[in-house]
């Protein structure tokens, strides 16, 4: 996916009323789940796909900046969560003026 600053994806988040705008993919990553969050040594889980972005819109202005966030693990084909499929996952929405370019 190609995508400049001015015509990035927005990725639309379950917390109501954020929009994200995509600044950055991670794909082919490896990792495990952190041990902090496990309590078990972490391990490799399959390939997947984080999404760097940008809060650009939210209900309170002081939310919106530049602080970026990262979204993942996603499966590259269905961008659903590896560990949650059926509770996470990310929608691109489309906006009047944006442009997409997908090889």
């Amino acid at each position: 996916m190609n995508a400049t600053s001015k015509d990035a994806p927005c990725v639309k988040a379950a917390d109501e009323g954020r929009i994200y705008q995509v600044t950055g993919f991670l794909e082919g990553c490896t990792c495990g789940k952190p041990t902090f969050l496990t309590g078990k040594q972490e391990s490799p889980r399959r390939p997947h796909l984080h999404v760097r972005a940008k809060l650009i819109e939210a209900p309170a202005k002081y939310m919106v900046g530049e602080n970026g966030f990262v979204f993942g693990p996603f499966d590259v084909e269905t961008l659903r969560d590896i560990d949650a499929p059926d509770e996470s996952w990310i929608e691109i929405v489309r906006q009047k003026g944006d442009q997409l370019s997908l090889f």
